[in-house]
C-alpha cells in the first residue's frame, strides 16, 4: 500500500499536478452548460428562418387553392441546404451535450429527443414573435443565394398549365382586366365569377397569383385571386411596430 502512495505522489510531482479550488470546477461547468444553451438557440434561430423561407415562399396561402401542385413541387419548396446547416448545428449540440459536466448521464435517445423538443419550441417561439423576420431581410439583403433561391420558391406558384399565373394588373375595367405575367406574357382574366382575396387592391400595378380556368385565345375564368406569394400582409403578432 506504501508503494502505490508513494507512486501516485511520485507520479503527481513527475506531472506536477496542482490541486484546484472548487470555484475552478463551477466556473468550467457554467462555461460549459452556458455553451450548450447558446448553440441550442443558434440552432433554434436558423430553424426559425427556415420556417420564414418558406412562408416568404407563398407555400402555406397557397397550399387551400393549389394542393395538387403543392405536393408536386414540395421537394422545390423545402429549403434543403438550410435544413442541412441546422442538422449541423444539431449534431454540434448533440455533442456539447454530451461533453459537458454530468452530460454522460443522459442516454443517447433521451438527449435526441429533449433536443428535438426544446429546438423545434424554441424555433417555433421565435418564428412567432417575429425573431427570424430581421434574419430573414437581411440574408435577402445582403446574400444573393438567399434572394434568388426565396424568387425560384415563388415563381413555382406560375403554372398556367395547372391554371395558376402569377403577375401585375396592367389594365382594369369592370368585366376584368389584363395581367402581364412574370414573363411578360399578357392575359385576359374574366373576374365576373371570381372570389379577390380581401389583401387585393383592385388597382393598375398589383401583384396578384390568378387561379382559375385557362381557355383559348391566352383568357383565364378566375376562381380566386390572390396577393402575389411571399406578399401578403404578416399576421398582426409578426409585424414591426
Amino acid at each position: 500500500m506504501a508503494d502505490i502512495n508513494s507512486k501516485i505522489l511520485a507520479e503527481i510531482q513527475k506531472k506536477r499536478l496542482e490541486q484546484k479550488p472548487s470555484w475552478f470546477f463551477i466556473l468550467q461547468n457554467i462555461l460549459a452548460w452556458t455553451l450548450v444553451v447558446s448553440g441550442v438557440v443558434l440552432t433554434s434561430l436558423l430553424l426559425s428562418t427556415v420556417f420564414e423561407l418558406i412562408l416568404a415562399s407563398g407555400a402555406i396561402e397557397v397550399f387551400p387553392f393549389l394542393r395538387n401542385l403543392f405536393w408536386h413541387k414540395i421537394w422545390q419548396i423545402i429549403p434543403v441546404m438550410s435544413l442541412l446547416f441546422v442538422g449541423l448545428f444539431f449534431i454540434l449540440d448533440f455533442l456539447l451535450i454530451r461533453r459537458a459536466p454530468k452530460g454522460y448521464r443522459l442516454t443517447q435517445q433521451s438527449v435526441v429527443i429533449i433536443l428535438l423538443l426544446v429546438v423545434s419550441g424554441l424555433a417555433y417561439l421565435f418564428f412567432s414573435i417575429g425573431l427570424s423576420r430581421p434574419i430573414h431581410n437581411f440574408s435577402q439583403e445582403r446574400i444573393p443565394a438567399y434572394a434568388s433561391s426565396l424568387e425560384k420558391r415563388q415563381r413555382l406558384w406560375h403554372n398556367p398549365e395547372d391554371g395558376a399565373i402569377m403577375g401585375k394588373i396592367a389594365l382594369l375595367d369592370n368585366d376584368g382586366f389584363i395581367l402581364e405575367d412574370i414573363k411578360e406574357r399578357r392575359w385576359i382574366v374574366d373576374i365576373s365569377k371570381a372570389h379577390f382575396d380581401q389583401n387585393v387592391e383592385k388597382i393598375v400595378g398589383e401583384n396578384v397569383l390568378v387561379i382559375g380556368e385557362v381557355t383559348e385565345n391566352m383568357t383565364i375564368k378566375a376562381k380566386d385571386i390572390l396577393p402575389r406569394p411571399g406578399m401578403r400582409p404578416l399576421p398582426r403578432h409578426m409585424r414591426r411596430k
